[in-house]
């Protein structure tokens, strides 16, 4: 099962999940009215890093200097719920950041189905090796996903399909770099990036 799991306005913080041979994820929260997760650690478990999942509407999530390596899932996965999410640095010259993702599987984010808030990656680090870059979509035509998205610092290598992939979206989505040159996607089986309105 899941090594976290979030209740309603829980805080968590200050420990190291290494998640080998199990097949959960690292941190569930699901379903709440917002939580609060600070410097920890996740790495090589069997599922997604963190999942935040049906998040209520006018909620505040808040993740903060994270690290989130090797996870078998999704590194940083966001499904449905309308509140806000922050992935976020306090670190503003460090790379990696404080908040880092080291992902060689699955998605290093996938953001999915939203109903509305905004999803920010304020000051983290991303870096995405042969794996499923990043995916920010609307799983059913016509019903995109709401809400904002913003990315900072993105560096996808050796993606096995689209580097970055948008799809399906009704919001702004931005990649933004603070301590790196530029957001870069090189060498992608795929498409580099991909932005589809559906």
């Amino acid at each position: 099962g899941d090594v976290v799991t979030m209740g309603n306005n829980s805080s968590f913080g200050g420990f190291v999940i290494d998640g080998t041979l199990l097949t959960g994820n690292g941190v569930t929260i699901n379903g709440v009215n917002g939580a609060s997760v600070s410097d920890v650690q996740i790495s090589n478990v069997g599922g997604a890093g963190i999942l935040v999942q049906d998040v209520a509407a006018n909620s505040s999530t808040t993740i903060v200097n994270t690290i989130i390596e090797n996870a078998a899932g999704p590194a940083f996965h966001v499904n449905r719920g309308a509140g806000d999410i922050g992935f976020n640095s306090t670190s503003t010259t460090l790379d990696p950041s404080f908040a880092s993702i080291v992902n060689s599987s699955n998605e290093a984010v996938l953001i999915e189905d939203r109903l509305g808030g905004n999803v920010n990656m304020f000051g983290a680090t991303i870096d995405d090796v042969g794996a499923g870059g990043i995916v920010i979509r609307g799983n059913v035509a016509g019903f995109p996903s709401l809400g904002n998205v913003t990315i900072d610092n993105a560096t996808i290598t050796d993606a096995g399909g689209t580097g970055i992939n948008v799809q399906n979206v009704d919001g702004s989505v931005t990649f933004r770099s603070t301590v790196r040159p530029a957001t870069t996607v090189t060498s992608a089986i795929g498409t580099s990036v991909n932005i589809v309105e559906q």
